[in-house]
């Protein structure tokens, strides 16, 4: 059961288009200042593009966005109408500067590609073939390079790998950065990482049919099943491992999960919002309610530890950006122009 009180947080709000989902909280959802952990600051801003259509996928890089728009679109010929999705990809700075980025008919062709970055480079992976292209010198000049397999998390011990296969299970690979041994462990299918003290926990998502959630906590990586090498091809997998279950429910969606003040914290929503939360006993608490109702997807974990990910708000219909940086939560409200 929820229990709602009082909040009253400085928000900043940097223009007239924010305030479309500054609402007054409800009496029924009222929270407490006390409840939202210390220091942490909730702000917005708005980015003015002259893009039509959906974000589909985006990465910071070297203090940019790059931004992926997708939009459902026909051609008529010879009385024939053939539907496809047009593709745009925008380099927007945070000034609300923007240029257009050229894609050949080759990355127009593609269905299932992200957009990463990696030791300052940034690349765009085909999901679908397994090909890569970084970026070059130029603006426009993405090129062919060898595949690569971006860990999801990585500190001084390991690089983390998350390897799914949908509802026929997932794993986690645990790369000793000093040895290079491989330890593995079943999980279907992890999306985020966070450390606690030395101490690993795995938040993984499978959309298939119900939703599948769960946070497993696994304290010594080294104890777990030890593989010759990185393997990320599908083998026969249990649904998740670890040496403590935090969560695992069906019908309930983790959007992200990321600490403050040494706490792991969660995003999630339900029929009536969306909320910060933390797990006890292995159920969820809320801590914090929005006033407005929103979705997320995370898009990456850049270098410093910061989560850039994609909102999309039910009223009114919105979308943007949204970087979560330690104890600082800024959405970056898209408005196209």
């Amino acid at each position: 059961m929820k229990t709602f009180f009082i909040v009253s947080f400085a928000v900043l709000i940097i223009s007239c288009e924010s305030e479309k989902i500054q609402q007054e909280p409800s009496s029924h959802h009222i929270l407490t200042d006390d409840q939202l952990p210390k220091g942490m600051q909730i702000s917005f801003d708005t980015l003015y593009i002259p893009i039509d259509g959906h974000l589909d996928n985006l990465a910071l890089h070297q203090g940019k966005f790059y931004c992926l728009f997708q939009k459902y679109d026909s051609i008529k010929t010879d009385n024939i109408t053939s539907f496809f999705y047009s593709k745009k990809l925008l380099q927007l700075g945070l000034d609300g500067n923007y240029k257009e980025i050229f894609m050949n008919k080759d990355f127009q062709k593609m269905n299932f590609f992200h957009l990463t970055e990696k030791n300052d480079t940034l690349f765009l992976i085909d999901n679908w073939y397994g090909k890569t292209y970084f970026l070059g010198k130029n603006i426009d000049d993405f090129l062919q390079t060898d595949r690569i397999n971006p860990s999801i998390f990585q500190n001084n011990q390991y690089k983390i790998y998350s390897v799914c296969f949908g509802e026929f299970g997932g794993k986690i690979l645990f790369q000793d950065i000093h040895t290079g041994e491989v330890f593995k462990a079943a999980s279907t299918c992890a999306f985020i990482i966070n450390e606690i003290e030395n101490e690993y926990f795995i938040t993984s998502y499978l959309g298939h049919l119900d939703d599948f959630t769960s946070v497993v906590k696994i304290v010594d990586p080294s104890k777990l099943e030890k593989k010759e090498k990185l393997n990320f091809e599908w083998e026969e997998e249990e649904y998740i491992e670890g040496d403590e279950i935090l969560l695992d429910t069906i019908g309930f969606q983790i959007q992200t999960s990321f600490v403050v003040n040494k706490e792991l914290l969660h995003i999630y929503r339900d029929k009536e919002g969306t909320y910060i939360g933390k797990i006890k006993e292995r159920q969820m608490e809320s801590i914090y309610k929005f006033n407005f109702d929103f979705d997320i997807f995370l898009n990456q974990r850049d270098e410093k530890n910061r989560q850039i990910l994609i909102f999309n708000i039910t009223n009114p219909e919105q979308e943007g950006i949204l970087i979560i940086d330690g104890k600082k939560m800024k959405f970056y409200i898209i408005n196209q122009i």
